[in-house]
């Protein structure tokens, strides 16, 4: 969807910075040394926030090419943390447990600066050769088709000034990913939805069980659209991962 919003930057360089969010998570050294060896358009920024009380992750890394933080456990104010160290002019939004295809900042690039889309996101890959998961990503297609309201496992980006202007993540501690996409859209802003896919771990439905997995998602985003509390969402969701 395109408005006559104008996002172009002017003489200003454009610059990608990356944002991962992460929280004791394993062999982050390997993810990062992935990303570096990716081509790009333009400069790229890799900033890491942890939010584990010792800062576990970030501790591992020792790479002057990469920025580290640290910020309280929460995505939403990691990812908040993260904008705000930021020094690029579009922002991406990327999970420690999801890869990027070898072209991604060429095609959000493309998007934010060429296209002069306001944000974006990929098609959602899960990372398994199971066909089981093929019906969830088709699922996962058409639901993001219907409403053009991307998740955060779909590596959002956004341009800065916008997510300046709406003022970032929300501080909820669930669903934070679909509320700042709704507010780009209450703004009128543009979201471009890519076709290259992103490939995330699917970790999470192979402990808890596929139909467990998605039922439980299903039913915490309709509470969630019907105006639940996000804080008792997150009891639930959490409740029923165990």
């Amino acid at each position: 969807m395109m408005t006559d919003h104008d996002y172009t930057t002017g003489n200003k360089a454009e610059k990608i910075s990356l944002i991962i969010p992460v929280y004791e998570e394993g062999n982050i050294s390997g993810f990062l040394s992935n990303i570096l060896k990716m081509d790009s358009p333009v400069p790229v920024e890799i900033i890491v926030i942890d939010g584990s009380p010792s800062s576990s992750t970030v501790i591992e890394i020792d790479d002057e090419r990469i920025i580290t933080a640290s910020a309280p456990a929460g995505r939403a104010g990691q990812m908040n943390r993260g904008a705000e160290t930021a020094s690029g002019t579009i922002l991406v939004f990327l999970h420690a447990d999801t890869v990027l295809p070898e072209d991604a900042f060429y095609k959000i690039s493309e998007s934010a600066s060429v296209n002069n889309y306001a944000a974006g996101a990929f098609r959602l890959g899960i990372n398994s050769r199971k066909i089981r998961y093929r019906f969830i990503e088709k699922a996962v297609q058409i639901r993001t088709s219907l409403t053009s309201i991307p998740y955060g496992d779909q590596a959002i980006f956004i341009r800065k000034e916008i997510s300046d202007e709406i003022g970032g993540f929300s501080s909820i501690p669930l669903m934070e990913d679909i509320d700042l996409m709704r507010k780009i859209k209450t703004c009128r802003h543009s979201i471009k939805l890519l076709k290259s896919e992103v490939y995330t771990s699917p970790r999470r439905w192979e402990e808890h069980g596929i139909i467990r997995t998605t039922l439980l998602n299903w039913y915490i985003q309709f509470r969630y659209l019907t105006g639940a509390d996000t804080h008792i969402l997150h009891s639930l969701y959490y409740r029923g991962r165990q």
